[in-house]
């Protein structure tokens, strides 16, 4: 960002159920609810590329840190092996409740 009081819109993209967002490097997560979370790629000013879309988990939140995503579900918690971004392993669960 050139001057953080005046920014500029880069791009916008419509999406049905916006929840949390995640951003490390050039990687854009994004939580959309009971359909689970989609990966862009951003570079530079183009537009942000969808590099998949994955729906085994419903996500509202999450935190990326290094090669773990840390998701909340509605009534779980997960974390995420993201070493390789495109091909995401679940290593933890923690569900409570009734329901996915």
């Amino acid at each position: 960002m050139n001057d953080p009081y005046h920014p500029e819109r880069l791009h916008t993209r419509a999406v049905k159920t916006p929840y949390g967002l995640a951003v490390q490097d050039t990687l854009l997560f994004v939580a959309n609810g009971e359909n689970g979370y989609s990966l862009y790629r951003t570079i530079g000013t183009g537009e942000p590329e969808l590099i998949g879309q994955w729906n085994d988990y419903p996500v509202k939140d999450f935190i990326r840190q290094g090669i773990r995503l840390y998701m909340r579900g509605f009534h779980a918690v997960y974390i995420v092996n993201v070493d390789n971004p495109e091909e995401p392993e679940v290593v933890f669960t923690n569900q409570q409740g009734a329901g996915p």
